[in-house]
C-alpha cells in the first residue's frame, strides 16, 4: 500500500509546488513547460489527476499574444490524451519546444 501511495504523494507535492511557483512566473512558456514536465514525469496512474495544472497553464498562455506559444499549447494539450502513442509523441515534442 505504501509503495502505491508514494508516486501519488510525490505527484501531489509536485502539483502544489508547481502551482505556487506558477504564480511567481511571468513567462507563460515556463509555466507550460513546467506543468508539462510534471505530467511527463508522473506515473501513468496519476497523470490524469495532474491535468488541471497543465490546463491552467495552457489557459493562461492562451490569453497571450506571443506567436511562438501556439505550437507549444497545441502539443501540451496532446499530453492529456489517454492514448500512450500520442502521449509519447507529444512528450518528445514538448521536450524539444521547451
Amino acid at each position: 500500500m505504501r509503495k502505491r501511495l508514494l508516486p501519488v504523494t510525490a505527484a501531489v507535492a509536485g502539483v502544489v509546488l508547481l502551482t505556487a511557483g506558477c504564480s511567481a512566473l511571468t513567462d507563460k512558456k515556463d509555466m507550460i513547460c513546467g506543468a508539462a514536465q510534471t505530467v511527463i514525469e508522473a506515473d501513468k496512474s496519476v497523470r490524469q489527476s495532474l491535468s488541471g495544472t497543465l490546463n491552467a497553464a495552457i489557459d493562461e498562455a492562451a490569453k497571450s499574444t506571443e506567436a511562438n506559444l501556439g505550437e507549444l499549447v497545441k502539443t501540451a494539450k496532446a499530453l492529456l490524451s489517454p492514448d500512450e502513442t500520442k502521449f509519447a509523441k507529444a512528450a518528445a515534442e514538448v521536450k524539444k519546444l521547451c
